[in-house]
């Protein structure tokens, strides 16, 4: 009926009377619903903890980050509610918004492919006390469009972006080259 304050304070009675986490779900749709959004993610983590298996608390989550501009981690909620609960149609509209915000925030027109690299960087972690270290593959962005790369390159280096363009020209000049 819209009356998301009668029914928050209705969730608030029933969390405060017992210990079902769906009662938490409940009040944290609620303050979803009233924008606030720290209260919400409290509300879904702590059922959670309670029940893993709350699909609608991962629901909860994954929209109070995308609320908080945490684009990334909730895309990853989103996933992985919409693998245990393909049916609900709220994890792929929360899946297709939270692609396009990560798309609207580097810059393109193309959601970045994330490749896995055998001969890129890597990360190697020091020996333990076994004497073995353990090296560990860093996935990398490709992009596809050059104007992509780009745009995403302005937004990371932001005012230095000008001084990086400059650098690389300095680089294409042949009378500074060593040779």
């Amino acid at each position: 009926m819209g009356k998301v304050e009668t029914a928050l304070s209705c969730a608030q009675k029933a969390v405060e009377s017992g210990s079902d986490p769906a009662s938490l779900v409940v009040r944290g749709r609620c303050h979803l619903l009233l924008g606030h959004l720290q209260e919400a993610l409290e509300d879904a983590r702590e059922a959670l903890k309670m029940d893993p298996s709350l699909v609608k608390a991962v629901l909860v989550q994954a929209e109070s980050l995308y609320g908080m501009g945490e684009f990334e981690r909730s895309l990853v909620l989103f996933h992985r509610g919409a693998r245990k609960r393909p049916d609900l149609t709220s994890f792929t509209r929360g899946i297709h918004k939270a692609r396009e915000a990560i798309i609207n925030a580097i810059g393109g027109d193309k959601f970045p492919e994330a490749e896995e690299t055998t001969t890129g960087r890597s990360m190697t972690e020091g020996s333990g006390s076994s004497g073995h270290s353990h090296t560990t593959t860093v996935p990398t962005i490709s992009f596809t469009d050059p104007k992509s790369a780009k745009a995403a390159s302005k937004r990371l280096l932001g005012g230095l972006s000008k001084d990086k363009e400059f650098l690389v020209s300095l680089l294409g000049r042949r009378s500074l080259r060593q040779e």
